[in-house]
């Protein structure tokens, strides 16, 4: 299964078992996630942890066809490290985050 079918059904017993809620609060909260680190390029989530966007560095490529060199411009990247909370509850095999 994917992620938001199994995060759906999950999701679905705190908004009184409708689908369409449940959806709609998962699609809030990555919505959330994806503006802040739009705007403010660095998300927290307490007890779980924080994602951040950091820039990668412009780098030198070959195409593997024309043996050329091309110039990679430098991208936005998204980091996440996980609070030691949630590294814990992995670790133990618990899938609720206390």
């Amino acid at each position: 299964m994917g992620f938001m079918k199994d995060t759906t059904k999950q999701v679905m017993p705190y908004v009184g078992s409708d689908e369409r809620k449940a959806r709609r609060v998962i699609k809030a909260v990555l919505g959330a996630i994806a503006s802040g680190l739009i705007n403010d390029k660095e998300v927290q989530v307490r007890r779980f942890g924080s994602f951040k966007v950091v820039k990668g560095n412009a780098r030198t490529a070959r195409n593997p066809s024309t043996n050329e060199q091309i110039v990679i411009p430098p991208t936005d990247r998204i980091r996440f490290k996980p609070s030691e909370n949630l590294k814990r509850t992995v670790r133990n095999g618990n899938a609720q985050i206390s």
